[in-house]
């Protein structure tokens, strides 16, 4: 039982089996909401003059078609998002779409993540395996392809060619937003304690390889969705 963790699908599929199935429709909020999306867009880019008002993809439903796990999706504008995260609202059964990955060593005995720059606008300071938001551009592409799209953009890391998907759960600190957690193994050898260089989100531009038996120090106050479930899901770290 994971306390604080909902998960909505668990297993292990291969990414080359997942399909995106996207619906073009764009989730618009209520008048009301509307109105203030301007004003909170506004603030938002004074305090993160980076920010961009790109179109998420949205999870409205999952469904198996022909052995393949198809994800229904929709697509918001991220300032939109940020309305319903101020406001304590959520996104029908599931939500925004993040993408965690897991890059575990060969033998499974060292994984990858860090600790995120303590000037980002989402969850700073908190330890996360590397990932991103899933963009509506995505869905034109395998959802392999998506996932290191994102990997890539936020790590500088070579995986192996077999990836699954072994996790969708419940955004630990958001109100819209779902995780996805994808596992795979990188092509070289890591050392314990070597650091890899990331973007301009992690602390110092590094994230850095540990013992699997660190988990087990990290509480849910300090991590991200997917580190959470990694510790509950792997035995070693029970």
């Amino acid at each position: 039982m994971m306390t604080g963790l909902t998960v909505h699908w668990k297993g292990r599929m291969a990414t080359e089996e997942i399909e995106f199935e996207h619906a073009h429709e764009q989730i618009l909020l209520s008048d009301r909401l509307e109105k203030m999306r301007e004003d909170i867009w506004r603030k938002t880019v004074q305090k993160y003059p980076n920010s961009y008002d790109g179109d998420i993809l949205v999870l409205d439903a999952i469904a198996t078609k022909k052995q393949k796990l198809m994800l229904h999706t929709k697509e918001i504008k991220f300032s939109r998002v940020l309305v319903l995260e101020k406001v304590g609202k959520g996104l029908g059964q599931y939500g925004t779409m993040g993408l965690q990955v897991a890059v575990f060593s060969n033998n499974r005995q060292y994984l990858l993540y860090g600790e995120r720059s303590h000037t980002e606008m989402y969850c700073p300071g908190l330890y996360s395996l590397p990932g991103g938001m899933l963009e509506v551009k995505d869905a034109k592409q395998s959802f392999d392809s998506a996932c290191m799209r994102e990997l890539k953009e936020e790590v500088s890391i070579e995986v192996r060619e077999e990836r699954h998907l072994t996790g969708i759960v419940k955004d630990l600190h958001s109100s819209v937003g779902i995780t996805l957690i994808v596992e795979g193994v990188a092509r070289k050898k890591p050392q314990a304690g070597e650091q890899v260089h990331g973007n301009e989100e992690w602390r110092e531009r590094m994230l850095m390889w540990h013992d699997i038996d660190s988990l087990a120090s990290l509480g849910e106050p300090k991590v991200l969705s997917g580190l959470l479930f990694l510790k509950e899901e792997i035995p070693e770290v029970q």
